[in-house]
């Protein structure tokens, strides 16, 4: 016999409160809508579990039975969803810092961790690598995902993900779209759109151009690297971005080829040495190929 639950837990609420206008108010539903439960439960086990008078219900005998037997089947219902209660409680809390972008590319890795994990349970802030590599450093965080030029802490252990080129991405309509081969300073005279300053993308491309003896650079700052594809999709500026970030590349876009390259970006995962075995397992897991 299949029992809806709800119903249940209406007969057993009135049964034990004594009254439909308690039970009514507990639940969120109208008089009539706890009553209505009463009623189809009734309708299901062939039997009246309640006697009707004009302000009460009163139960029947079966129903003082019914009574007897639903509510250690209830309390069985609250010992285990204490269980659950313990259990959660008990999780293992993970903290990462990572770029929007980032979190996209290691989804698949995260994922597999807590397949086989399931007393983990991970929470994500969104920021760029500069204040990642902070988190990561004050113990804020446990492990940060991001591209990261510079010096990190000797108490920091490194894992290389997957190495990135600095892509430059426009539409098919763009003036420089057609052309086969692309320099810094033809890209110097479009409108840009990239991500903020103290962004190791920033940093990379400006040092490129100051190679070039070139600048200084103009750009619209965005949150992201889709956001700033998002702008190109505009047909005026040039999103400039991560290439690991332009994977199934809009058909509207399309990514420029330029005969002056700038430093490739190593994306890798960091956390602090620690005798935590979950958070260097899980930094192994965001290690495997990405793509």
């Amino acid at each position: 016999m299949s029992i809806d639950l709800q119903r249940l837990a209406a007969f057993h609420l009135v049964a034990e409160r004594g009254s439909l206008r308690k039970v009514a108010q507990e639940l969120k539903l109208t008089v009539p809508a706890v009553s209505t439960r009463i009623r189809l439960l009734e309708e299901d086990l062939k039997i009246r579990l309640f006697d009707r008078h004009p302000n009460s219900l009163v139960l029947t005998p079966a129903g003082r039975q019914f009574r007897t037997e639903i509510a250690i089947v209830f309390s069985r219902l609250e010992d285990a969803l204490s269980l659950l209660d313990t259990h959660r409680a008990h999780k293992q809390k993970i903290r990462i810092s990572a770029g929007s972008n980032v979190v996209r590319l290691v989804s698949r890795q995260i994922n597999a961790f807590l397949k086989v994990n399931d007393d983990v349970e991970i929470s994500i802030e969104i920021n760029g690598s500069a204040t990642t590599a902070d988190l990561v450093a004050s113990g804020q965080v446990d492990i940060g995902i991001g591209y990261f030029r510079n010096a990190l802490s000797d108490n920091l252990q490194r894992l290389f993900i997957m190495r990135s080129n600095i892509a430059f991405v426009c539409v098919e309509q763009h003036n420089l779209a057609a052309r086969q081969d692309l320099s810094l300073r033809d890209v110097l005279q479009t409108q840009l759109v990239m991500i903020p300053g103290d962004s190791e993308l920033r940093s990379s491309l400006s040092h490129a151009f100051a190679q070039e003896e070139l600048g200084p650079l103009e750009i619209t700052e965005v949150g992201s690297c889709q956001s700033a594809l998002d702008m190109a999709i505009g047909g005026e500026k040039i999103a400039i971005v991560h290439a690991a970030c332009i994977r199934n590349l809009d058909p509207q876009l399309k990514w420029l080829n330029l005969t002056d390259h700038s430093d490739c970006l190593d994306l890798s995962v960091i956390y602090r040495n620690s005798k935590n075995i979950l958070i260097g397992q899980l930094a192994q897991y965001l290690s495997r190929d990405a793509t």
